[in-house]
This record gives C-alpha cells, structure tokens and sequence, in this order.
C-alpha cells in the first residue's frame, strides 16, 4: 500500500490535468460523432467537416492526424502532458543516467533531482498548446469556433493525451512488479526503498517534492502547475461552450456556411456540453479521494 501510494500521481496535478485533458477529449468526440451530419464530417478518418462550414469545393479540411510534423508534435505533447504526471516515469527518467544505476538496477538507483524536476516541470507546460489553440481561435474565429481548427489541432492532442496515461500507467505496473520481484528475491534490496517518515509513510519515488530540493523549487513547480493548470481547465469550459453556442453559425453571421441552420440548436446542446467537463471534474476528484 506504501509503494502503491508513491506511485499514485499527486492530486492537484490529476484533478487539474486529467480531468481537462479527459473533458477535452470527451468533448471533440462528441463534436465529431454526434456533429457528423450537421457539419458534413466523417468520423472515422476524423474528419470534422469543411473549416468554418466552407461549402466550395476547394475548402480546406479539417481533419486530423494529417501527414505533417503539426501533427505529430501535437500528439507528443499531449502524450507527455499526461506521462509526466505519473511518478512512475518522473522516477524511472531521473534514474535512466544515475552513476549506481549497475549496482543498484534502474528502480533502486538514485534519483537525478534535476531530471526529475525538470521532466515535472515539462509535463505542465505541455498542456499550453489547447489554451494556447482555444485562445487563438476565439481572437480569429470565435463566431465559427466549431468549425474552427481547434477541433482537428485539439484532437491531436487530446488523443496523445488519451496515449499518455496509458504509458503512465503501463509504467507504474512495471515498477510496481520489479519493486515487488526484487525485493522478494534480495530481501537486502528494500534498503534502497525511500519511505516518508510522516504518518502516511509512502514511497519516495518520483515526486520531486518528497525529497530534499529546497522549498524554492518544490514552490517553483507547484505554482507552475496550478497556473497552467488553471488556465487549461479555464480553456476546457470555454471551448465546451463555444461549441454548443456556434454549432449553427457562419462567419459573419452569413448563411452560406454547411452547418447553417435558422434554428438554434436545443438548449441540451447550446448548454449541455458545459456538464461534460464539470462532470469528469467531480468524478476525478471522487476517484482521487479512494
């Protein structure tokens, strides 16, 4: 339970992070499934529809995961916006160059504090790329944002993000199981073990403030982590809206656009996207209290 509990992400960064990167993802799928016949898309290539409901025959797609480095460096940084928070991979990268990493093996070697904060610290600026798309499309385009390239860029990320906690938690199984199997081999091995000497006595593994690095630093990330964290989930809510507010709309309030409509959409939708997130806010906040 000890080590289980070291391996656990901490809760600020997986109430923050995992639920919006979660809420994003929920969110474009919905737009992409569910918004197929209104926006003329085609969810199984990802496909989106035209960009901003262009009804020419030359208008630009939007659709995902095309053959170009945007792309993919999309996809990576998500992948390591939702990695990164596992103490598991934090821990295993700051052992990766460690001088005893022979002696000891990579689990029980000692950890570079440096690559370990440096990896944490990372892993939060990795969620700048949706605010930073959600920001620049409201500036560009915010009476077309559902049509806009935030869907197909948001997308992107969001699937890598969906990648990422997979390799977190593939990860943290395979440090679990070594920790367990070498300890049971050499009983002398779990002097290497860290524990915590508070009452919770967990594991120190991965997260860069259980060990000795200074109040500065420990404060440094933290910070980082909640402003970004902040702003990230502030861009969630605002995309979810936005979605539901423009789903009918063209630029301009014209009405050549594909996914014009003299209706509103109904008030489930124009309103309803809004749950989405708040929904898989509580239920990580719920997940994370167990």
């Amino acid at each position: 339970e000890r080590v289980d509990a070291g391996l656990r992400p901490k809760r600020h960064v997986l109430v923050m992070f995992l639920s919006s990167g979660l809420s994003l993802f929920f969110v474009l799928t919905f737009r992409l499934v569910y918004g197929a016949n209104n926006f003329r898309g085609y969810p199984p290539l990802l496909y989106f529809g035209p960009k901003y409901g262009d009804p020419s025959d030359d208008a630009e797609p939007n659709i995902a995961f095309e053959n170009e480095f945007n792309s993919y460096g999309h996809c990576v940084q998500g992948v390591l916006a939702s990695a990164l928070v596992y103490p598991a991979l934090l821990g295993v990268l700051a052992r990766a160059t460690a001088d005893d990493r022979g002696e000891r093996g990579l689990i029980f070697a000692t950890p570079s504090l440096r690559i370990m904060g440096l990896a944490e610290t990372a892993g939060a600026l990795m969620t700048l790329y949706p605010s930073y798309s959600f920001i620049k499309r409201v500036i560009k385009h915010y009476k077309v944002f559902a049509t806009s390239s935030f869907m197909n860029n948001g997308m992107e990320w969001a699937m890598g993000f969906i990648l990422g906690i997979s390799v977190g938690i593939f990860v943290s199984a395979l440090v679990r199981r070594r920790i367990f199997l070498r300890v049971k081999e050499d009983a002398s091995a779990s002097r290497y073990l860290v524990f915590q000497k508070d009452q919770r006595k967990e594991m120190v593994f991965g997260k860069v403030d259980e060990h000795q690095v200074g109040d500065k630093v420990v404060w440094f990330i933290f910070l980082l982590q909640m402003i970004l964290g902040f702003i990230f989930t502030f861009s969630v809510y605002g995309a979810s809206i936005l979605i539901g507010q423009t789903w009918n709309q063209c630029e301009d309030l014209e009405e050549s656009c594909l996914n014009f409509s003299v209706e509103h959409p109904p008030p489930g939708l124009r309103y309803g996207l809004i749950c989405v997130p708040g929904v898989t806010f509580i239920t990580v906040i719920l997940i994370s209290n167990w």
